[in-house]
């Protein structure tokens, strides 16, 4: 009897260490996923930051232009 109880207590456990494996299973999937969308999160932050630079660069330099230009016409004027 002591046996059928030990087996029994053995099958319980297996189950909950198989649906704890399926959980865990499905959890590193999603922590791949998340991995995943971390990676393209950050690779995106980069791509704005360097959208963002490009874009000040040109500004300034287009502003410098237009302050030679200014000159210019003033020294010509």
């Amino acid at each position: 009897m002591d046996d059928c109880v030990a087996e029994g207590e053995c099958e319980i456990t297996e189950r909950r260490a198989v649906q704890s494996a399926v959980v865990l299973a499905r959890l590193f999937e999603s922590l791949g996923s998340l991995g995943v969308e971390c990676d393209v999160s950050n690779a995106l932050s980069h791509l704005r930051s360097t959208k963002r630079a490009f874009l000040e660069a040109r500004h300034e330099r287009q502003g410098q232009a237009t302050t030679a230009d200014s000159n210019n016409r003033v020294l010509a004027g």
